[in-house]
């Protein structure tokens, strides 16, 4: 599942784009039968690990929640958001947060980050 990069398109538009994306996951979720395996692979163009709680105030998504692991802390933005509530909601967990798989993204300024994952169910882990 691909998500557009957040500054690719007018923020209403972006949103509702990521929406009708999770909203077309849970369509295809409901019929997956309860004894199957799913895997979602997702290139989110955003991350996960650190969920804000406040206004300057950020945790990481662990401490509360299986569906991320310890190992990814980077501040989500509203695709991350949406897809780790998307993923709680189906007991799916992004496998590359729990271990140390390193980054996805490779920027030109030679910033890295972890922009693409896998899920599985959180049983699988």
């Amino acid at each position: 599942m691909y998500l557009p990069p957040k500054g690719s398109m007018h923020v209403h538009q972006y949103k509702r784009t990521a929406d009708d994306m999770i909203n077309f996951a849970q369509v295809i979720m409901q019929d997956v039968p309860v004894r199957s395996l799913p895997c979602v692979c997702t290139d989110l163009n955003d991350r996960l690990g650190m969920q804000c709680v406040s206004r300057d105030q950020w945790i990481p998504s662990c401490e509360f929640d299986s569906t991320i692991g310890n190992v990814s802390f980077e501040k989500e933005a509203y695709a991350g958001k949406s897809m780790r509530e998307f993923a709680s909601s189906k007991f799916l967990t992004a496998v590359n947060t729990h271990f140390d798989a390193g980054a996805t993204d490779f920027g030109n300024n030679g910033h890295k980050s972890r922009i693409d994952f896998l899920w599985v169910r959180i049983g699988i882990i």
